[in-house]
């Protein structure tokens, strides 16, 4: 009796481990409390939502366009429901679509990213049984899904055969202002996408890089409603890390015509506008509040304008927004099927 209580004791608690990682797999939330990533310092931490993330899990819709800001965290969210997909939905076929650039830096980060959050459920005990586990393509046993990271196309010939003869169920594009041929890409690879009444999805993500490409005409489509796709913007101020803390008696006030309107118009605290200001005399910034606005945006307009290599000006074109008065009266124009002005 004394001999078989704790081998009784210990089946239980391992019955009960196995229960417990088991509903961890039953909502994608809870899923990325499995999770290990790589912190801002370097260091490997617990894979914690933050409020950018929560927010766009709350507003998705399976086909979505993100527009970004860098460093809030919403490629790193769109990896881990990657591979939530490839886990947990029966003959997912996920594909990543990166930039294509020479040695596949893109490629060699995403997976790393990857084999982190694998090795984390590893390390918790999650039994996975591999039929092909390469840099750039994942594929259990005995199981259909697969998960796989590709390069947009190099040249207009290379981006028009991508993907071709691959059923793509789960589509994640990430950084398509940066790709070479974008166009060209996106027309194969959508191909290769089942309608969504099929339960498919799509998802583009990208910080700004200018008024125009591939990336610009899909936000701006969507922004008018000429796709099905749920638009989705994250300001800086939505992020909690972008503040810093006041000392006593500490009065911080707005410096310039567009942090006047991050406080009237945004409700940007002292903290925030702390933050803010610090970024602008730093070290990258050194006293351009443009560049900082490119890297944090503010307002999906105005990010477009004053990021990439635009013919005009974009500090008057920035400044002449910030004083512009609100419309009288909004009517939308359109030429060759896409939403030119608003």
């Amino acid at each position: 009796m004394q001999s078989t209580t704790p081998k009784t004791a210990t089946r239980s608690t391992r019955r009960e481990a196995e229960r417990a990682l088991a509903s961890s797999f039953s909502t994608f939330p809870r899923f990325c409390g499995l999770l290990e990533i790589t912190g801002k310092t370097g260091a490997r931490i617990s894979f914690r939502l933050n409020r950018t993330q929560r927010e766009f899990l709350r507003r998705r819709t399976g086909w979505d366009v993100v527009l970004k800001g860098r460093q809030v965290g919403i490629t790193l969210l769109l990896l881990a429901l990657d591979l939530y997909m490839f886990l947990t939905v029966p003959g997912a076929q996920v594909v990543v679509v990166c930039q294509a650039a020479d040695g596949h830096p893109s490629v060699r980060a995403i997976s790393r990213t990857l084999e982190m959050m694998i090795g984390s459920l590893e390390k918790r005990g999650v039994l996975l049984d591999w039929e092909t586990r390469n840099d750039d393509y994942w594929k259990l046993a005995g199981k259909d899904a697969t998960l796989q990271i590709i390069e947009a196309g190099a040249s207009a010939a290379a981006a028009i055969k991508k993907a071709r003869g691959l059923k793509i169920t789960h589509l994640h594009c990430t950084e398509i202002a940066y790709w070479e041929y974008a166009d060209e890409t996106l027309r194969a690879i959508l191909n290769c996408v089942p309608p969504r009444e099929l339960g498919s999805s799509v998802v583009y993500e990208c910080t700004a890089n200018g008024a125009h490409g591939a990336f610009y005409e899909i936000c701006e489509a969507t922004r008018g409603g000429l796709n099905d796709h749920t638009f989705h913007f994250f300001p800086w101020y939505l992020h909690e890390e972008y503040r810093i803390a006041l000392a006593a008696n500490e009065n911080v006030l707005p410096k310039t015509q567009r942090q006047k309107i991050f406080v009237e118009t945004y409700g940007v605290g002292p903290e925030q506008l702390k933050w803010w200001q610090g970024e602008v005399s730093g070290p990258k910034a050194r006293g351009d509040e443009e560049f900082v606005n490119q890297e944090y945006p503010s307002d999906p307009d105005t990010c477009f304008l004053v990021s990439g290599r635009g013919f005009f000006d974009a500090r008057r074109i920035g400044a002449m927004l910030a004083g512009a008065k609100p419309p009288t009266r909004n009517i939308e124009v359109r030429e060759a099927g896409i939403a030119q002005m608003r």
